[in-house]
Parts: C-alpha cells; sequence; structure tokens
C-alpha cells in the first residue's frame, strides 16, 4: 500500500518512488484473492509518517493489522498505536542500508517489548551470522523478513543458513 501521494506523500530522499496503490486496491485483491486477514507493514517511501497504515486499518474495518518502522518507536504514543491496530515494528538491519548501532537496535526492542510488539529483522545473511546470538536473546517475539534475503543457490549447508536455522529454532544439520 502506497499513496496516493497527494493523499499521503512519499518522503524525501527516498530509494524509489513507487506507484501509488491505496488500500481499496489492495482491499480488493485481497477480496479475490480470499484473503480474509492481512498485516501492512509502514512502506520506507512514507518514512516516519504512520497515518498510511492506520488509514488502511481503518478502512479494513478491522481485517488489517500494521508494523511500523522502528525510526517511528521514539516519536508516537505507542499504547495508542497498538490500541488502533500496530502489533509490530519493522527494525531494518542491512548493512547496505545503516551501520550498526547496538544501543539503537537494543532501545527499539526494548521500546517493542514494553507494549507487546513483534519485531521483524530485515537483515542480510552477513549480519544474522554476525548477530545470531543477539537475535536469540531477543525477549520478543521475532520474525526473521524474507528469509533474510538468503541465496537459495548456496544450500541449506551454507553458513549462513544453518547459523540462522540453529539460532532461530534450534535445527542443525549432520554434514
Amino acid at each position: 500500500v502506497w499513496g496516493p501521494p497527494h493523499k499521503f506523500p512519499y518522503c524525501e530522499g527516498r530509494h524509489y518512488t513507487p506507484p501509488s496503490a491505496p488500500v481499496e486496491h489492495y482491499l480488493k485483491v485481497a477480496k479475490v484473492l480470499g484473503f480474509e486477514r492481512g498485516c501492512l507493514v509502514q512502506p520506507s517511501a512514507h518514512y516516519h509518517d504512520v497515518a498510511i497504515v492506520l488509514d488502511a486499518m481503518k478502512k479494513s474495518e478491522g481485517r488489517l493489522r500494521g508494523m511500523i518502522r522502528g525510526e517511528c518507536l521514539e516519536t508516537n504514543d505507542l499504547k495508542a498505536l497498538k490500541a488502533a491496530g500496530i502489533r509490530g515494528v519493522r527494525l531494518e538491519v542491512r548493512r547496505e542500508l545503516r551501520q550498526w548501532d547496538e544501543g539503537l537496535f537494543q532501545k527499539q526492542v526494548a521500546l517493542a517489548a514494553g507494549v507487546g510488539f513483534v519485531v521483524a529483522l530485515h537483515l542480510d545473511p552477513k549480519t544474522i551470522v554476525e548477530k545470531a546470538d543477539l537475535i536469540r536473546r531477543m525477549p520478543v517475539t521475532t520474525i526473521i523478513e524474507n528469509y533474510a534475503l538468503m541465496d537459495a543457490r548456496l544450500g541449506v549447508r551454507s553458513e549462513e543458513h544453518t547459523s540462522e536455522l540453529q539460532s532461530r529454532f534450534g535445527i542443525s544439520y549432520a554434514v
């Protein structure tokens, strides 16, 4: 769900400019596909503005829940967002997008835990290998988004796959 930009402007300095895709379009497609419920993740094209997710949840008449970006944790009333239907936060920890800041990460996880939010981590394979112990100790339900952008061509025995599987699920492969 993006825009429409005249109602929900895109942020300056964004990495992409998506076509307008209002929630009404999403809801029509969801109906055709038989989706009764869903979860919207606040798009980076709207950066700090949670209004698009709140608007979409309201228009869905209870069928949608939402997730906000980590940057929004300190600038919004989290209890009010939870009451409106927000159920989680997406933390961007991919190497190519930002420098690792463990203090900020811990603060964002603590804020999310304080209101019972799920934390979705958008990270890359190398970060998951390096931060597996930290991820394992997170005091919240954690989602590894997009299977950590792992390259399936490397196979399930690659360091990236086995570290993620062992740290999150206790699964290991005998080689």
